[in-house]
């Protein structure tokens, strides 16, 4: 691993427990048990290094849905829908760093630097829009889905897939639990968007 590299994984690291003032190059130079200067040599400040965190972790994000996508391409709407909720839910349980330093700043981006985090969510946004997007107006030519707006069955996926994750930092980390909620929450949404009348089975 480079230099680089370890600078930008020790700078997630220390991001995803404290606040951008809080954070601090020196702190971030112990951590990979370099010299603070030396970090000037790849990041132009803190600033910067804060960037490239938050680029890799959306970039990070957008890869884990493109991979997952790629590979549901010849399953049916329904097991499509469902796998996306729960790698995007196991992604989270399993990147907590990543996780805990989107959370962070996407309630509490650094001052001056709002525009450019919320460019960055808008960015991975778009992305998982058009998506679904694509799943439900095959999925409705096909009789899976009942006719209904594109967009509104996009946001209501969106609704629920940020309701789980929202549930993640307010109950305890039970796999049990945790797949149980996801199992019911699931079911009640595919019963209010699939066509009863289809027979069509994930």
């Amino acid at each position: 691993m480079t230099t680089k590299t370890k600078i930008k994984d020790a700078a997630l690291k220390i991001f995803s427990t404290s606040s951008y003032e809080e954070t601090t190059l020196s702190k971030i130079a112990n951590e990979v048990g370099i010299k603070t200067p030396s970090i000037y040599a790849f990041y132009k400040n803190k600033e910067d290094l804060f960037l490239t965190v938050l680029h890799m972790v959306f970039t990070d994000h957008y890869e884990h849905i493109k991979q997952l996508v790629d590979s549901l391409a010849n399953e049916s709407a329904e097991r499509k829908l469902f796998m996306i909720l729960q790698e995007m839910y196991n992604y989270h349980l399993n990147e907590e760093e990543k996780t805990n330093f989107y959370r962070r700043f996407m309630q509490f981006p650094p001052h001056g630097l709002e525009e450019i985090v919320q460019d960055e969510f808008l960015k991975s946004d778009e992305y998982l829009s058009n998506v679904l997007n694509d799943i439900f107006l095959t999925a409705i030519k096909n009789g899976e889905v009942r006719e209904m707006e594109i967009e509104t069955l996009t946001a209501s996926f969106l609704c629920l897939m940020d309701g789980l994750f929202t549930q993640l930092f307010y109950y305890p980390r039970d796999k049990e639990q945790l797949d149980w909620r996801l199992r019911i929450n699931w079911e009640i949404y595919w019963s209010g968007v699939a066509n009863k009348f289809t027979g069509v089975k994930s």
